[in-house]
């Protein structure tokens, strides 16, 4: 057979039209081997702000990937051994098929020819045709990491690869992430499951979680220990997450507080439907803690009045790094759990527990008078708190937060010490948070999930 065109679309767009989906069903034939899809719009920006339309496939089955990227040209094919990064190789299973265009950001106002140009082609070629170049399919297989116990593991829980926006592929993220000293990682892709299967370079020792970064108009989260693709198009978020809940995934909203659009589109948490009951996590600490873009004060800010209202939501972290050398960068946020081993399940029972701290590299760790551990998540203890407090490099500041009101702080000195704290009587939860300076203003170091005045349900409990 001959190539043979299967979509040809072009039209202009206005800002009328911006947090819309454009939708091309198309038929693919029997003897199809391989598809090409090209999409261009045009123009990239409009007084510095950044146009963003991008694509998703959908073949019989589901999903078959998306990209989501900053690229006004985007050339894609799929063959059934290889795929270009984002989408998912296989078969080319003759049926209905549809690609659709999510209009997260247009700026420009339609008037005066002052419009967002776009063009859509998708083609069908015989079998046998020439593969596109492409990383070797993964083999879904998890490397060794060895006889486990019980303990704290270090890991980031935000950050992305060639299958979206990032600049590498998932084993030199890995790779980068094991070098800092990280026991798990997980590889987050906008809107895509390509990343979820394990590639064959990914470096043994370190755990990989499973995850993809839902990336809708009105908010991100990610959606981790999954193995498949939500739908939110159209849908009620609440339906979202009951279906990740019913599924035995993680929901954590990103990034709540930052700046959103147009700057940075969609990444302002306002989803009107959000279930707040069915939130396991948020993330209180993108990227740097000072990162003007991530607006982390009103994040953390956030999930203290979810504490405050009564929800039991964990506390994490997200470097969201893109690249590998970003896991370098000063300030970083790591997420450290305390689970049972190291594995996907184990980590991630650890994050719904509430087993967690945050930190870009001061060590904090609880216990009792007498010595014995203190995990976050848990009830208070009878008496005092001793915070210990390690490989602290500059001097900070302790506080413990309860129920939103510093009731104590103290000051400490590298490389750090014991500080006894109690919980005022009568209060739900504190918290404790290392700051830098003597300001409780100033950048934030480490933070503690809460101590509760009584001990979270059971599952059987909380069912």
């Amino acid at each position: 057979m001959n190539p043979v065109a299967l979509v040809d679309a072009a039209g202009s767009l206005s800002f009328y039209d911006r947090q819309r989906h454009l939708r091309f069903p198309f038929e693919v034939i029997p003897g199809v081997g391989k598809l090409k899809v090209g999409f261009q719009y045009s123009p990239g920006q409009v007084s510095g702000y950044n146009n963003l339309l991008t694509l998703a496939l959908f073949d019989p089955r589901g999903l078959r990937g998306a990209a989501h990227r900053w690229h006004q040209d985007q050339r894609i094919e799929i063959t059934e051994r290889v795929a270009t990064p984002g989408f998912l190789a296989g078969p080319i299973s003759p049926g209905s098929w549809e690609c659709v265009v999510d209009l997260h950001e247009i700026l420009n106002l339609g008037a005066d020819q002052d419009w967002c140009e776009y063009r859509l082609t998708i083609a069908g070629e015989p079998v046998g045709s020439e593969p596109p170049q492409s990383q070797e399919p993964a083999n879904g297989s998890h490397p060794p990491l060895g006889d486990q116990q019980e303990g704290w593991f270090r890991g980031d829980l935000h950050s992305h690869t060639i299958h979206c926006d990032g600049n590498a592929p998932a084993e030199e993220m890995a790779a980068a992430a094991l070098l800092g000293g990280f026991d798990f990682l997980a590889i987050t892709g906008h809107n895509t499951t390509s990343s979820l299967e394990v590639p064959p370079g990914w470096p043994s020792g370190l755990a990989p979680i499973r995850g993809l970064e839902l990336t809708t108009f009105r908010g991100h989260a990610n959606l981790l220990g999954i193995d498949c693709w939500y739908e939110w198009r159209g849908l009620p978020i609440s339906d979202v997450q009951t279906r990740v809940r019913g599924g035995g995934g993680v929901f954590v909203v990103n990034h709540p507080g930052a700046i959103g659009n147009p700057w940075c589109t969609g990444c302002r948490w306002d989803a009107p439907d959000t279930d707040l009951g069915l939130i396991d996590a948020i993330e209180v600490w993108n990227g740097p803690w000072a990162n003007p873009d991530s607006r982390n004060a009103d994040g953390l800010a956030w999930w203290t009045s979810l504490l405050g209202a009564g929800y039991r939501i964990s506390a994490v972290g997200g470097g969201d790094a893109h690249t590998p050398s970003d896991f370098r960068q000063p300030g970083m946020p790591f997420t450290e759990v305390f689970s049972t081993g190291l594995s996907e399940a184990a980590v991630l029972e650890g994050l719904r527990r509430g087993n967690v701290i945050v930190s870009s590299g001061p060590r904090l760790r609880l216990t009792t008078e007498d010595g014995d551990s203190i995990l976050p998540g848990t009830a208070q203890p009878d008496g005092p708190t001793l915070v210990v407090v390690s490989e602290l490099s500059a001097s900070a500041t302790l506080c413990l937060v309860a129920e939103g009101e510093i009731s104590d702080r103290h000051r400490i000195e590298p490389p750090g010490g014991v500080v006894e704290q109690l919980i005022p009587a009568g209060a739900r939860w504190g918290r404790w948070e290392l700051r830098a300076g003597s300001e409780i203003g100033d950048d934030l170091l480490a933070i503690t999930n809460p101590l509760w005045q009584q001990a979270p349900p059971t599952k059987t409990e909380a069912m």
